[in-house]
């Protein structure tokens, strides 16, 4: 099990905000039949937390070109309940099972967060 965080602080906007993102991953040559990889957005306040999105994603490797054809699903988070508040948003990715990325790849494999906005 490998997992990696990323955390920004900020306030909420007033008003009906909605956090936007897609999540992917560019596929590995190699994965262990069963391996996944589990994006979660949590948001961080008043002394608590709270799981906002979760999208497991079964790892598929190089060989499956339509995985390559695809773009990853919009997904919109409503944060209208946090407006006007001060929260740590978390991102964190959990990869169950191995992967393995062609030597001569210029990236290690990763989790994907492609446009995260918030409106």
């Amino acid at each position: 099990r490998h997992r990696v965080v990323a955390r920004c602080r900020l306030r909420v906007p007033h008003g009906a905000p909605a956090l936007r993102l897609r999540v992917g991953y560019w596929p590995p040559e190699l994965a262990d039949p069963g391996a996944s990889i589990t994006a979660e957005v949590l948001a961080l306040h008043d002394g608590g937390s709270e799981t906002l999105l979760e999208v497991p994603l079964p790892i598929v490797p190089m060989e499956s070109p339509e995985l390559l054809r695809s773009f990853p699903p919009e997904h919109s988070v409503d944060l209208s309940h946090l407006a006007g508040r001060e929260i740590t948003l978390v991102l964190r990715s959990t990869r169950q099972g191995r992967v393995q990325r062609n030597p001569f790849a210029y990236k290690s494999f990763s989790l994907m967060w492609i446009e995260p906005r918030i409106e």
